[in-house]
């Protein structure tokens, strides 16, 4: 038997509350009653608490919200986690081009073409490795094979593998774009007839289009 230290009451030993002025006995329990019967951990963010519940907005983890952040279930909206919307694939961890904050690159064409010229050419590898690492993600294939791989398969193979890259890229483009085309078709071809530039024209082009279109840049 205990008394309340507030009204004198006498009260059991186990109970948490005086049953006549409703005093709380906190050396009895780690947790604090509220106002509607229920109880409160003293850490009440904590993920234990039974009273966080089914609350939708219940932070970067807050199960049903739709806009509840970085896991929520809103395949537009949520945050960089989210896979099954094809423009948020840069700022997943397996986006490899550019920085992970900003995503793709947006390049001017010609200052590309020119880099290239005046370089001979040095500038149009870094080029092709960034256009392979930046569009692989856009295209659903975080885990294709890096720019600087491809750079050394083509020339291992004395460049045979770089008209079955120009291949690939045709597809990936085409798939950004959301068109069917034959954009592979045409990287292959102008690759053969020694005008692969184009081709990496054609991949900023669509680097650019996604850029402007779904990152505000």
């Amino acid at each position: 038997m205990k008394f309340c230290s507030k009204c004198g009451a006498p009260c059991g030993d186990n109970v948490n509350t005086c049953p006549e002025c409703g005093n709380i006995f906190p050396e009895n329990s780690d947790s604090t009653a509220n106002a509607y019967g229920s109880t409160w951990q003293n850490n009440d963010a904590g993920p234990n608490n039974p009273n966080n519940g089914p609350n939708p907005y219940g932070g970067s983890n807050g199960g049903s919200n739709p806009y509840s952040g970085p896991n929520g279930a809103n395949p537009t909206y949520g945050g960089p986690n989210q896979t099954n919307n094809p423009y948020n694939a840069p700022y997943n961890s397996g986006y490899n081009g550019g920085s992970p904050m900003t995503g793709p690159t947006e390049r001017s064409i010609p200052l590309c073409i020119l880099y290239s010229v005046i370089t001979c050419g040095i500038y149009g590898i870094y080029w092709m490795i960034k256009l392979n690492d930046e569009i692989n993600p856009l295209a659903g294939e975080p885990n294709a094979t890096s720019g600087g791989m491809v750079f050394l398969l083509s020339i291992v193979t004395c460049g045979i593998y770089s008209y079955y890259w120009m291949y690939k890229m045709g597809e990936r483009c085409d798939r950004i774009n959301r068109v069917n085309g034959n954009s592979n078709i045409l990287f292959l071809l102008v690759t053969i007839f020694g005008f692969g530039i184009i081709s990496y024209c054609l991949m900023q082009d669509t680097l650019n289009k996604v850029v402007r279109s779904h990152y505000g840049r």
